[in-house]
């Protein structure tokens, strides 16, 4: 029998079932190129697709992580598809190998949006100091695309906001109005950052 690429295994409140019989579906497909109910790469691609999301549903990333490489395999050019894996292996602790895969992502595109913003993402939560945390770059080079980026410029005033208030009292007043200063120039009216630059 053909194989319904819109069938719903199971409801949405059972994700990690449905993640089952989506790779079931996949399990069961014909393999010949000639059968005439053969997937193409790009519906198999999918189908995995759909499985790793229902395993993220329920937090299960080792699952989620395996079934995304097996669809990434199936369209490597899918850029989007590739950075639903690095969201399951940051989620999953996996940090190294979350940037390796933001590397190939931008390899193919260093224009990707979206990989440039979650690339300063994962940086930002390394601890370094702006001074040596290239989370900065990141979000610089989509303001450099866009310079009107809410969300580039949200990052940006986040993390020196952020700077200052976790490192105050080791920097000082002197040294905070500087990165008070530089999270004004992408939020000028964020009222925050004016009381705490007051």
């Amino acid at each position: 029998h053909a194989i319904n690429l819109f069938f719903i295994p199971a409801r949405n409140d059972d994700p990690s079932q449905a993640a089952e019989q989506w790779r079931e579906v996949l399990r069961r497909r014909p393999r010949k190129a000639d059968h005439p109910d053969a997937l193409s790469e790009v519906q198999v691609s999918r189908l995995y697709q759909r499985a790793a999301e229902a395993y993220n549903k329920v937090e299960a990333f080792d699952e989620a992580i395996q079934v995304y490489k097996h669809a990434v395999k199936r369209q490597p050019d899918n850029l989007e598809l590739r950075l639903e894996l690095v969201n399951s292996l940051f989620e999953n602790g996996q940090i190294e190998a979350a940037l390796n895969e933001v590397e190939r992502i931008l390899s193919r595109n260093p224009q990707h949006i979206p990989t440039l913003l979650k690339a300063g993402e994962i940086h930002a939560q390394t601890g370094q100091g702006w001074m040596y945390n290239p989370a900065t770059q990141y979000w610089e080079s989509v303001l450099a695309l866009e310079p009107n980026h809410t969300q580039a410029r949200q990052y940006l005033a986040d993390f020196f906001l952020d700077e200052v208030e976790q490192k105050l009292f080791l920097i000082g007043p002197a040294r905070a109005i500087p990165l008070l200063e530089k999270a004004l120039g992408y939020q000028p009216d964020n009222g925050v950052i004016l009381v705490k630059m007051a």
